[in-house]
């Protein structure tokens, strides 16, 4: 009895069904209809070319669980299956080229995206938040994937492979959440990016026919390692920023690293540069606070602005000799730093250049040094200064803060001690100061209260300020020559100190200095 209810209730729940089943249909394009029937929630596209002004209905987007496309359908209209949540995997055709922005946006349960062999060009936001997506097999002929086309598709998991033939990739391209085993196989040989496209994968495999990895590529991806392929002659800007990368290996092919290519990759470990590229740029390595090892080779010529700066962890630099500038703030707070050594032929240090450098105890100047830069070494360990006879000049801040600094000797040819360059040299006990120097410029020497002796070997008194030597004790030696004792005494600056002569100086005369300087 029992058996027979049960089938009776089966029976008239397919009558029900049928009785409330629907059938819709309409026209998607200049030759292309479409039909819909609720009670198997497949949508079947008859005709051919292109669809367009066609989007299903808030109330029929639930029955969408299929669609059929036809042979000759050549493009996807803008918005067409937008919000069909219950559409489950697509097939497109060969004859398809093209995929309209916000064309599948939406649909939560599509988990398999199948293109044909000839789709050109995919839109923005065309698969956007298509949260349960794991599949996707893009087109061999790909081109272009637009801004946010695959943004939240945070359940691809199987490998993509991107064709050689893909020449653009819109921000945002592949962004949001990654699975653990998101794999992109990279093929693209030259492909130009937008603002992180590739950050959804955790791991990348490239082809060997790759020549160019493009501005913001891999940016903010977790990738782990990397190994490019010989044949990447160019890594464009900020190319790895901000990415989890610990290792990669760059090729020998490469010539051209862009700015912030490696910028804030704080678990990159060590990196070689090839010898083929010519210049460090700037901020290429800004933040890298795990980057222990750094080797450059012969032929690098600069070392631009920021280009090492706050890499914690980097303890020893070799820079090579055939380097001809190093930009500013260039190894600022890499405060691991102990030993550096400036190539001969390098005439000036740029501002801030090893500022911050805490455990810097060790530089060694070029006999070719001619300035040295604002701040270029406030705050460091050095305690000991060799500075070369072709220096001229000195930059404000630039040796302030050199706690373990104890005996300084100013070259000749230095005019003026700019502002603060030596302030806070707290264990600075004698100052030797050459023949030349005609300016001593605000808080040149303040608060250096262990400075006991001065010579200054000028014979004109150097125009001094009333904080040049503020906290230097007045019971401070001032030596200076003998034919000038009366001129150092009268003087308002100099006039404090206790003055004496110095026997090795007397009777010299002083060349003309530049009055703009006094």
């Amino acid at each position: 009895m029992k058996t027979k209810v049960s089938i009776i209730l089966v029976c008239l729940t397919m009558m029900a069904s049928s009785m409330y089943a629907m059938v819709y249909n309409g026209v998607c394009g200049n030759e292309l209809s479409w039909r819909l029937d609720t009670n198997d929630s497949i949508v079947v596209i008859t005709g051919r070319g292109e669809m367009s002004n066609f989007q299903f209905d808030e109330d029929k987007r639930p029955y969408v669980k299929s669609v059929v496309f036809p042979k000759g359908i050549t493009r996807i209209s803008p918005r067409s299956f937008e919000y069909c949540y219950n559409l489950q995997s697509v097939t497109l055709p060969d004859s398809v080229m093209s995929i309209g922005f916000y064309a599948f946006r939406k649909c939560t349960g599509l988990k398999e995206f199948h293109m044909g062999k000839n789709v050109r060009t995919i839109e923005l936001n065309a698969f956007r938040d298509c949260t349960s997506l794991q599949r996707l097999v893009l087109s061999d002929s790909l081109e272009t994937i637009g801004v946010h086309a695959f943004d939240g598709c945070s359940a691809i998991t199987d490998t993509v492979v991107f064709p050689e033939s893909l020449v653009s990739l819109g921000d945002n391209a592949f962004a949001g959440a990654s699975g653990p085993n998101a794999v992109a196989v990279w093929k693209a040989r030259h492909c130009k990016s937008g603002a992180r496209p590739m950050s959804h994968f955790t791991k990348v495999i490239f082809g060997e026919n790759v020549e160019y990895i493009g501005t913001y590529l891999f940016s903010n991806a977790p990738l782990d390692t990397v190994v490019l392929p010989n044949g990447v002659d160019t890594i464009e800007q900020r190319a790895f920023y901000g990415c989890s990368l610990r290792y990669i290996e760059l090729p020998q092919s490469l010539k051209y690293i862009g700015p912030s290519a490696f910028d804030g990759a704080t678990s990159l470990a060590s990196l070689t540069i090839p010898e083929n590229v010519s210049n460090i740029p700037s901020v290429m390595c800004y933040g890298c606070s795990s980057l222990k090892s750094v080797t450059l080779p012969e032929g690098i010529k600069a070392i631009e602005n920021f280009a090492f700066a706050n890499c914690n962890s980097l303890s020893n630099i070799n820079i090579p000799q055939s380097v001809q500038s190093i930009g500013i703030a260039s190894f600022d707070n890499c405060n691991t730093l102990t030993t550096v050594t400036i190539p001969e032929g390098i005439t000036g240090i740029s501002d801030f250049a090893f500022r911050q450098c805490s455990s810097l105890k060790e530089v060694h100047f070029p006999k070719s040094l001619t300035s040295i830069g604002e701040g270029a070494f406030q705050d460091c360990a050095i305690d000991s200064l060799d500075f070369p006879a072709s220096l001229l000049s000195i930059g404000e801040d630039a040796f302030s803060r050199l706690l373990n600094l104890k005996e300084l000797f100013i070259p000749d040819e230095v005019r003026q001690i700019k502002t603060g360059a030596f302030e806070g040299c707290t264990a600075l006990q004698n100052v030797t100061l050459g023949r030349k120097v005609s300016m001593i410029d605000t808080d040149a020497f303040k608060g250096d209260n262990r400075l006991t002796k001065i010579t200054c070997n000028a014979v004109v008194p150097p125009l001094a300020q009333s904080s040049t030597f503020s906290g230097v004790p007045d019971t401070a030696t001032l030596i200076v020559p003998s034919q000038s004792i009366e001129e150092y005494a009268a003087d308002e600056v100099w006039g404090r100190f206790r003055i004496q002569q110095n026997q090795g100086l007397d009777h010299v005369t002083t060349e003309t200095t530049d009055d703009s300087l006094r």
